[in-house]
């Protein structure tokens, strides 16, 4: 049904019924809020009262003679006849004054009345139209959620009056007025004067006023949340007597010139607020205030307080932020490029990820001070000089920064970008730069990097290290892509994982010796008559590395596999490696000096180790020459070397018999009988038959052969 008719909105809430006047809707309210039995009275939308059913009203006429009444009784019969206007109410004998305060008031509507010399208790949800109050006492009373609009208050007392959620609109409080601990929460002040009237502690948080409020005195007011956007006349003398504006509402006012130094600001609302050359010197702006970065240029901020604010993300860039407090504030993700910090407290500060770049007078305090630097771009900042010892900079960008003669003992820069810092004479002893990139870093001497508690991972890529000693140091996964490395003393160094090495750096170096390149990538390289003694190798990747007549004595961690993949071998010392049980039967190891070598187990090819030299027998041999023999056995003992994977031939000529170990393997022939060695195995096959003897690894045999020539100058030598 109420989708089907009329309906209008009133101070009552929502009224449904028929059009029966000029504005005038009749019918009944909509759930309304009073709880008051309205049903068949009608609602007067130009002036804002309520009438009789059935009477007519022409807008501003007035309907009826003026009705008064004197005593409680006479209000009471006026307001059960239903009478809503031309009322005059007037105290004569006391018995509406403070002894019998009025109370009938709540949730009525009065148009046109007049109240003199009454005190009133409640008026509650009433609708005061166009109505004079005189001499009246309204102390504590209740006016919660009443409606006034172009109504008179001359001589009243409203001390500690409760007008939450009231509407004041075109109301005038004449300046003999009283209105000392009033509650004003969320009331609406539109166009009221109050002019001359002190407001003592009045209480206007969340209220909303409009209008002209031209020498309003709000000393010792709460403006807490109130809506002064719309307001005519403010001043900052005005906010300045408030005693509180947190949440305060000043979208859009212009504050230009304004003085706001000292005023707690917390949450208030500045959204298109004008503030050219206002002072913020000691404003407290907090997380929830919202006020823009235009607005913080135009403004003063010296001193201003940011402490405990949430400003995580905020464009604080170009600002003179001169003493500016920034206690405990979050500045996570901010842009403080190129503003003023002098003198700004920054203890307690989060600057993680913050872009400070180009900032001016930055402290070391500042640095120190501040709870979390890591992440923040720094680039351009000069910190010569400063104190930052243990100071946490990691993965900050610190492009283009002088730190020249800067104290950065035990500090972590760890995964920091140092582009084009300059670190000369500055103390690094114990730092950390893990990660971190260093590239076109000046000023950096090896004295530093041997201080340092950390390079690993580091990038230093295209630096010039030349003639610098870094001996012992460890660059583990230290990437050197162009760096100069000329006369580099590199004894002792860790290169595990090291990246983008050239054989050209190494080649350059001043000394590798004892150097560790565990996992490092050398292939493809020509490191030929290189010193790669003593060197760990361990995991290194050498497939296609020539070292033809590179020094390898005393390296380590060095396999078949990488002595498989070279790509030459031809003429290295080898001398004095242990290569024991390695399979080189594919290795070229021609003119390699195996000298010393441990060769047990090993798997070698006669032609692959030609020339090499050895300290060790690599042929078998007899005990005597095997040569014009005699038609009778003769016994000979064989000596076979302690090398595997090789095979040797006892070469006859002539017509033999050879028995070895008793064994006969030739009979009356020449040719040949092979012997290899493998394991606990010597294998002597002939055209008779294979033999095996036993023999231990990594010892040479003693094998007992006998001869037996059945043709004058017969003979039998050993050959490869």
């Amino acid at each position: 049904m109420v989708a089907d008719a009329h309906v209008e909105s009133t101070p009552y809430g929502r009224m449904v019924g028929d059009m029966v006047g000029d504005g005038v809707v009749q019918g009944m309210a909509i759930l309304p809020p009073t709880g008051a039995d309205i049903d068949g009275c009608c609602f007067d939308v130009s002036r804002g009262v309520w009438t009789v059913v059935g009477l007519e009203i022409e807008e501003l006429v007035a309907v009826g003679p003026r009705l008064s009444a004197r005593s409680i009784k006479d209000l009471e019969r006026l307001l059960a006849s239903g009478v809503a206007e031309c009322v005059d109410v007037t105290s004569v004998d006391g018995s509406m004054g403070n002894y019998c305060p009025i109370g009938l008031l709540a949730d009525r509507q009065l148009h046109d009345w007049t109240i003199t010399d009454c005190t009133i208790s409640s008026m509650s949800g009433a609708s005061a139209y166009k109505s004079r109050f005189v001499n009246c006492s309204f102390e504590s009373a209740n006016l919660r959620q009443t409606s006034f609009t172009g109504c008179t208050f001359a001589h009243c007392v409203l001390d500690r009056v409760q007008c939450k959620s009231a509407v004041f609109t075109d109301v005038v409080f004449a300046e003999d007025c009283s209105m000392v601990d009033c509650s004003f929460i969320s009331a609406v002040l539109d166009s009221v004067t109050l002019t001359g009237v002190p407001l003592t502690n009045f209480d206007l948080s969340k209220a909303t006023l409009k209008g002209g409020i031209t020498e309003f005195d709000f000393t010792e007011c709460t403006l807490t949340g109130s809506d002064l956007s719309l307001v005519q006349g403010l001043t900052d003398n005005m906010l300045h007597q408030a005693v509180a504006l947190t949440q305060v509402n000043l979208t859009g006012y212009n504050m230009e010139g304004w003085d706001l130094s000292g005023l707690d600001l917390s949450g208030a609302l500045l959204t298109g607020a004008v503030l050219n050359d206002a002072v913020l010197r000691g404003t407290v702006v907090s997380t929830e205030t919202v006020i823009g970065h235009t607005q913080l240029q135009q403004c003063n901020l010296t001193g201003a307080v940011f402490s405990g604010a949430d400003l995580s993300g905020r464009d604080l860039s170009d600002l003179s932020l001169t003493g500016v407090c920034f206690s405990g504030t979050n500045l996570t993700g901010c842009d403080m490029t190129y503003s003023d910090l002098t003198g700004a407290d920054m203890s307690g500060a989060a600057l993680l990820g913050a872009t400070l770049t180009g900032v001016t007078s930055l402290s070391a305090i500042q640095l120190r001070d501040a709870e979390r630097v890591t992440g923040a771009t720094l680039s351009g900042i000069s910190l010569a000089g400063m104190y930052l010892a243990g100071i946490n900079l990691s993965e900050t960008d610190l492009t283009g920064c002088d730190f020249t003669d800067a104290i950065l003992t035990n500090s972590d820069f760890s995964g920091a970008t140092l582009h084009d810092v300059t670190l000369t004479a500055a103390n690094l002893t114990g730092a950390t730069l893990a990660s971190a990139s260093l590239i076109g870093v000046i000023g950096l001497s090896d004295t530093q990097l041997r201080s340092i508690s950390s390079l690993s991972g580091a990038n230093l890529s295209g630096l010039d290290l030349t003639n610098m000693d870094l001996s012992d140091l460890d660059i583990n996964g230290v990437d050197l892509t162009g760096s100069t490395l000329t006369g580099v003393t590199l004894t002792g160094t860790t290169f595990t994982e090291v990246t983008g090495l050239s054989d050209s750096q190494m080649r350059s170096v001043s000394s590798l010796r004892g150097a560790n390149l565990s996992g490092v990538d050398l292939s493809h390289m020509n490191l030929s008559g290189m010193d790669l003694g003593g060197l760990d190798l361990s995991g290194a990747s050498l497939t296609g590395t020539v070292l033809t007549g590179a020094r390898l004595t005393g390296v380590t961690g060095l396999s078949d596999t990488q002595l498989r993949s070279v790509s030459s071998l031809r003429r290295a010392n080898l001398s004095g490696l242990d290569l024991s049980s390695m399979d080189l039967s594919s290795v070229t190891l021609t003119n390699t000096d195996l000298r010393g070598c441990t060769l047990t187990g090993n798997l070698l090819s006669g032609e692959s180790w030609r020339d090499a030299t050895f300290s060790v027998q690599t042929r078998p041999q007899f005990d005597r020459r095997v040569s014009g023999l005699l038609q009778r056995w003769q016994a000979f003992h064989l000596t076979v070397p302690a090398l595997e994977g090789l095979e040797w031939k006892l070469s006859a000529t002539g017509s033999v018999c050879i028995c070895v170990n008793g064994r006969s393997v030739m009979y009356d022939s020449n040719g040949t009988v092979t012997c290899s060695r493998v394991g606990t195995t010597i294998v002597f096959s002939g055209p008779l038959c294979s033999f095996n003897v036993h023999c231990t690894p990594g010892v040479e045999a003693r094998v007992k052969v006998k001869v037996y020539g059945c043709r004058s100058g017969s003979s039998v030598t050993v050959r490869m």
